[in-house]
């Protein structure tokens, strides 16, 4: 239930805030491992997570819907968060906290794995982050 009550706070907040797209997903806890990795979408909608603690980090997976040069934007609202994005044979793709432009060639039907972890301490307990992969 608190987890709930936060998700919805958050998406209320961005929402009135203009930075929310009418769909989003929102992180299923655990994804500390990419074993329990939450489903990210595609194609303009936000996906949601938080960063709660140093020892935090949150797994993503995505699958293309389509061959060619996808756009990715990471809102890390200046927290100390880094964003790593895997192809599915665990290639290294991009590493970085999103201060430019990510862009990249991703193939239809791939699964690509993203991971969001902070760098140092959060300057707030639950600090929310965003992507949206286009």
């Amino acid at each position: 239930m608190k987890r709930w009550t936060r998700i919805l706070l958050l998406t209320a907040a961005l929402s009135m805030s203009g930075a929310l797209s009418a769909f989003a997903a929102a992180e299923v806890e655990p994804n500390n491992e990419l074993s329990s990795a939450s489903i990210a979408h595609y194609g303009g909608d936000y996906s949601l997570g938080y960063i709660s603690s140093i020892s935090d980090m949150d797994w993503w997976v995505l699958t293309a819907n389509r061959t060619g040069t996808h756009n990715i934007t990471f809102s890390r609202n200046n927290q100390p968060f880094n964003l790593n994005i895997y192809s599915s044979t665990g290639a290294s793709l991009y590493s970085g906290n999103g201060s430019s432009a990510i862009t990249l060639n991703l193939v239809e039907g791939q699964t690509y794995r993203f991971l969001v972890y902070a760098t140092s301490v959060p300057t707030s307990y639950y600090y929310p982050y965003s992507f949206v992969v286009n």
